[in-house]
C-alpha cells in the first residue's frame, strides 16, 4: 500500500506542478525549457518511476505469497529495476535533448546536461537491483537443482 500511495503522490505532485506553474508550493525543475517542455520531460521520468512501483508492488505482492525464489517474482523485480533505470536515464538525457531542439522554439542556444552525485548514484542503484535480480535467478536455480537431486 506505501508502494501504491508513492506512486500515486508522484502523479499528483506532477499534475499540481502543471496545472500551477506558478506555485510556490509546488515547483518543477524545468532546466531552462519552456514550462510546457519541461512538464512533459517530468511526465515521462515520473511515468517510468510509477510504472517501476508498480512493479515493485507486483513483486511485493508474490513475496506475501511465500513466494520469495519464484519466477514471476524475479521478472516483477527485474521489470522494477528496469523501469527504475530507465527513469534515472531519462531524467538525464531528455532535458538535454529538449534543450537542443530549444532553437526551433527560439528559446535559448545553449545546451546543458548535468550530472550529479545524486544520478550517479541512482545509475549505481539501478545497476545493483540488476545485480540483485540475477542473484534471485541464481537462487531460483539453485532451489530447483535442491528439489531435484531430493
Amino acid at each position: 500500500m506505501v508502494v501504491v500511495a508513492a506512486a500515486g503522490t508522484l502523479i499528483l505532485l506532477t499534475v499540481a506542478s502543471s496545472a500551477l506553474p506558478g506555485s510556490a508550493v509546488v515547483k518543477a525543475d524545468v532546466q531552462g525549457l519552456p514550462h510546457s517542455w519541461g512538464m512533459a520531460s517530468s511526465a515521462v521520468v515520473v511515468t517510468l518511476a510509477v510504472a517501476s512501483l508498480a512493479s515493485l508492488a507486483n513483486m511485493l505482492r508474490a513475496v506475501e505469497r511465500e513466494r520469495v525464489f519464484a519466477s514471476d517474482m524475479t521478472r516483477h523485480f527485474r521489470r522494477f529495476a528496469l523501469f527504475y533505470l530507465l527513469s534515472v536515464v531519462a531524467d538525464l538525457a531528455i532535458p538535454p535533448l529538449l534543450q537542443s531542439f530549444s532553437w526551433l522554439a527560439r528559446t535559448s542556444g545553449s545546451v546543458v546536461f548535468s550530472i550529479d552525485d545524486r544520478r550517479i548514484l541512482d545509475l549505481v542503484i539501478g545497476a545493483l537491483l540488476f545485480f540483485i535480480a540475477r542473484l534471485f535467478d541464481e537462487a531460483i536455480r539453485f532451489e530447483e537443482d535442491s528439489r531435484a537431486i531430493v
